[in-house]
């Protein structure tokens, strides 16, 4: 929050994942802005580029004086009580909330030295690669080329859009045929030295979460 000595208007400036700042946009942000941005963002992550997103919105002196006092109640009350941490996360939203988006940015993150040399490795040692990322699919898949975790011949499954377990399972199970598919051609086709290695994208907390269960109970591990 920024506050102009001149004339006493505060300003309020938010960034972050585009799964956060997006909901908190005005009506003409997403009127005039929203659908030019999600366009600019599949292309950034495209590129394997990490993004973020940034709004800013003018508050009232006075809304502010009053939503700090309830703000700082609540966030002292949650020191005791850690129930009320939903509250605290509500308050911050009711003052972010409602503003103009600004635009996006895309960062070139490049890795470090011997990620690829390291994880060829492990790869040729029979070891199992986990890439655990909060990034975009289209972004992790892009890195996981660029780390040499998939190459050519890699055939990439992807799980998106899913809102429960059963249809977590569900796409898991069609992967799982794939796989089967591919490593029987794989087989047939050793002879000319082509090697199909299946992998897949999962981008959402019920896939996770799903894998995760499931490992346990299988007792395998994974390297991430």
């Amino acid at each position: 929050i920024i506050k102009d000595n001149d004339d006493g208007k505060m300003k309020l400036f938010i960034k972050g994942a585009d799964t956060a700042i997006l909901k908190k946009i005005n009506s003409y942000s997403q009127m005039n802005l929203l659908e030019k941005t999600k366009n600019h963002l599949e292309m950034f992550s495209k590129k394997g580029l990490r993004t973020l997103c940034y709004g800013f919105k003018e508050i009232r002196n006075e809304e502010f004086i009053e939503w700090e006092k309830e703000y700082v109640k609540i966030k002292e009350a949650c020191i005791q009580n850690k129930s009320l941490e939903k509250l605290v996360e509500d308050k911050i939203n009711d003052i972010e909330g409602n503003g103009y988006l600004l635009g996006v940015t895309a960062l070139n993150d490049k890795l470090q030295d011997e990620v690829s040399d390291t994880l060829n490795c492990f790869l040729e040692s029979g070891i199992n690669v986990w890439m655990l990322t909060g990034d975009k699919a289209d972004t992790a898949e892009s890195i996981g080329f660029s780390c040499k975790l998939f190459t050519s011949d890699t055939e990439v499954f992807k799980v998106k859009n899913v809102s429960s377990e059963l249809e977590v399972k569900s796409n898991l199970e069609i992967i799982l045929q794939g796989m089967i598919r591919y490593e029987i051609e794989a087989k047939e086709l050793a002879n000319k030295e082509k090697n199909v290695k299946p992998n897949q994208v999962s981008e959402n907390k019920k896939i996770n979460n799903f894998l995760t269960s499931n490992n346990e109970e299988k007792g395998s591990t994974g390297l991430g």
